[in-house]
């Protein structure tokens, strides 16, 4: 009998060491079965809760009650069920967790389990998107992007014959009647470029 109690000791220390991090918690011992908690990170996450039945023929009620605003889980409740693993998914916060025997021996284990709301991923900033009305165009002739209709070249930025870009199809005139094309740089500002090489 005491090598008995010292395996099932061994075991239930496995189960403490082997449940990890991420909301685990150790194992319980009622008498008749061992209960531990686990969550696996994801969208949603998942609380597990393992029920070893040391009596062999138990049937549990599991519980997952949400503590301080976090969201109910998929499955609440489980009632009647054999030993195993409990699934409660959409678990994102503090749970109280009962165990309740509910065969012969009746016997009951509640306990409170975390599991990390899950950290929403960073927007990618995809740039600004080509602006409304906007066509694509051939350029046809090798010409510097100026910042404004006949305003100034913008240092290190030109376009060659045989690109295409996407511009605005209304162009407009300088101070000196000279027709200018819009064309989306996909940067914080537009350019301009001689209507003249658009086609």
């Amino acid at each position: 009998m005491k090598l008995l109690r010292l395996a099932l000791l061994s075991l239930l220390l496995a189960l403490v060491f082997a449940v990890g991090f991420g909301g685990a918690r150790p194992a319980f011992a009622a008498t008749n079965f061992t209960v531990t908690a686990s969550c696996t990170p994801g969208t949603p996450n998942e609380l597990w809760v393992n029920i070893t039945d040391i009596t062999a023929g138990g049937t549990y009620t599991v519980n997952a009650a949400p503590q301080g605003g976090a969201p109910l889980t998929v499955t609440v409740t489980y009632i009647g069920f054999p030993a195993g693993g409990f699934l409660f998914s959409g678990a994102d916060g503090t749970y109280t967790i009962t165990v309740t025997r509910t065969s012969a021996p009746n016997e009951s284990e509640q306990f409170s389990t975390t599991c990390p709301v899950p950290v929403p991923p960073t927007p990618v900033d995809r740039g600004p998107f080509i602006p409304s009305g906007f066509v694509l165009s051939t350029i046809i002739c090798d010409v510097a992007v100026y910042d404004a209709p006949g305003g100034q070249p913008v240092p290190n930025s030109a376009i060659t014959s045989g690109q295409t870009w996407f511009v605005n199809p209304e162009p407009v005139a300088d101070a000196a009647e000279v027709w200018w094309t819009e064309i989306f740089t996909a940067g914080a500002l537009n350019g301009y470029v001689p209507t003249e090489c658009v086609s």
